[in-house]
């Protein structure tokens, strides 16, 4: 068992962090290209499944307090079947976080200094990333509590902000293409939901 020990609500911010922090930047557009203007309805199923998983998650971590999520799916499923979904699951993480750099670095490059190499600005939140790991998950979530305290206010402020411009209209037809391209619209959000989640099981709350 690990003996990084977090906070339930520095685990909360943590999770709201990397939802809410730069998911936006690239979820909504994933799922609009694959689901269209059902997005909406990838969006409700996908936090179905979403809350279902992290329950199914809270039970594995309540029967297996002195696992890790690794281990806990290996003594389930079996060395193979189990060993195989354990790598999925930290080959998802990878991915989704060298992604994460270049959705960022893309953004900042775009915005706010468009002749500013991107490649330097990765390398920049690479460094930052080496600095948070260097000082372990522990001071991290001590920090994030802080940015919190700042960031998720100004974030709810703007989604306030972006309200006259909804148009219920904008929501019909309803399935015109059928429910595959709704289905296939739940899997990166459920990407950005879940990760952060199913990871922080293997620390002490």
């Amino acid at each position: 068992m690990s003996e990084v020990i977090i906070s339930k609500r520095q685990s909360m911010t943590i999770t709201l962090g990397f939802i809410v922090g730069t998911a936006p930047l690239f979820v909504p557009t994933r799922v609009a290209a694959l689901a269209g203007p059902d997005g909406w309805l990838s969006v409700i199923i996908a936090v179905i499944i979403g809350l279902l998983v992290v329950w199914i998650d809270t039970h594995l971590g309540g029967l297996y307090p002195e696992k890790t999520l690794v281990e806990t799916i290996v003594l389930l499923l079996g060395k193979w079947v189990g060993g195989f979904i354990a790598v999925c699951l930290i080959f998802t993480a990878l991915h989704t976080g060298t992604q994460v750099i270049w959705y960022l670095g893309d953004f900042f490059t775009t915005v706010f200094m468009p002749d500013f190499p991107p490649s330097s600005v990765n390398a920049l939140f690479i460094v930052i990333i080496a600095v948070a790991l260097l000082y372990g998950l522990e001071a991290f979530s001590r920090a994030d509590e802080i940015f919190y305290l700042f960031v998720f206010p100004l974030f709810i402020f703007a989604m306030l902000m972006l309200f006259p411009n909804i148009k219920g209209d904008n929501l019909l037809p309803v399935l015109e293409n059928g429910i595959v391209p709704v289905l296939k619209g739940t899997v990166p959000f459920l990407n950005s939901l879940i990760l952060p989640i199913i990871f922080l099981n293997d620390y002490d709350f």
